[in-house]
C-alpha cells in the first residue's frame, strides 16, 4: 500500500516563491557560472602561464644559483674549515682548558674541602655552644640582674618622685604662698597705697596749676605774640 499522499502547497504560497526563486535565484547561479568560466578561462589562458614562465625563468635559475653559490659553498666551509677548527679547538684548547680547571682548582678545592670539613664541623658546633652560652648569660643577667636593676629603678623614681611632691606642696602652702601673700600685702600698703595717696593730694594739683597758670597762659601768650609779629609783617 502506498502512503498517504500529501496536499500540494496552496498557490499563495507556491507563485511568490517561484517568483522569488526566478528573481533572486536564477540570476545569482548564472553570475556564479560566468564567475566559474571567467576563473577558468583566467587560470587556462592567464595565470597557468604566468606561473609557468616564472618557475622556468625566475625560480628554477634563482635556486640553481642558491644552490651552487650558497649551499654547495657553505656545506664545503663547514666541512672543511669549520670541522676542522672545531676539532682542533676541542684537542688543543677546550680539553687541556677543561683539565687544567679540574687538576688545578677543582681537584685542590676538593681536597680542601674534605681537609676542612672537621674543622668547620667543629666550628660550626662552637658556635653553637657559645650561642647557647650567651643566651643562658643573658637570661641569667636579665632575670637576676637587670630586672630587679630596672624594677628598683622605677621604685625608686616613683617614690622620690612622691617625696619631692610633697616637699613641693608642703613648701609652696606653708612658706612660698605665705611669704608671697605678706610681700604683696606689705608692697600694696607700703608703696603703692602712698603713692596713690602722694599722686591724688600733691603730684595732681600741681600738674593741674602748672598746665593751667603756666603753660597754658605762656601758650596763649606766645601765640599771641607769633600772631601779631605776622600782622606788622
Amino acid at each position: 500500500m502506498s502512503g498517504p499522499v500529501e496536499p500540494a502547497p496552496p498557490g499563495w504560497i507556491t507563485w511568490p516563491a517561484r517568483v522569488l526563486a526566478a528573481v533572486v535565484v536564477v540570476p545569482a547561479r548564472l553570475a556564479w557560472e560566468v564567475l566559474r568560466a571567467c576563473g577558468r578561462f583566467l587560470h587556462r589562458y592567464l595565470l597557468a602561464p604566468i606561473g609557468w614562465l616564472l618557475t622556468v625563468a625566475v625560480w628554477r635559475p634563482l635556486a640553481f644559483l642558491a644552490y651552487h653559490l650558497v649551499v654547495i659553498p657553505a656545506r664545503a666551509f663547514g666541512h672543511f674549515v669549520l670541522r676542522p677548527l672545531g676539532v682542533a679547538l676541542r684537542w688543543f684548547f677546550w680539553l687541556p682548558l677543561v683539565w687544567l680547571a679540574v687538576h688545578l682548582l677543582v681537584l685542590p678545592l676538593r681536597f680542601l674541602a674534605a681537609a676542612l670539613a672537621p674543622v668547620w664541623s667543629w666550628l660550626g658546633r662552637a658556635a653553637r655552644g657559645l650561642w647557647r652560652c650567651a643566651e643562658a648569660v643573658a637570661a641569667w643577667a636579665y632575670r637576676w640582674l637587670f630586672r630587679p636593676i630596672g624594677l628598683a629603678a622605677a621604685w625608686a623614681w616613683q617614690l622620690s618622685t612622691a617625696v619631692l611632691a610633697a616637699v613641693a606642696r608642703f613648701l609652696y602652702r606653708y612658706l612660698l604662698r605665705p611669704v608671697g601673700l605678706t610681700i604683696a600685702w606689705t608692697w600694696r600698703h607700703t608703696v603703692v597705697a602712698p603713692a596713690r595717696w602722694v599722686n591724688r593730694t600733691l603730684w595732681t594739683p600741681i600738674r593741674r596749676f602748672v598746665r593751667d597758670s603756666v603753660l597754658r597762659p605762656a601758650a596763649a601768650t606766645t601765640r599771641a605774640v607769633l600772631s601779631a609779629f605776622r600782622t606788622g609783617r
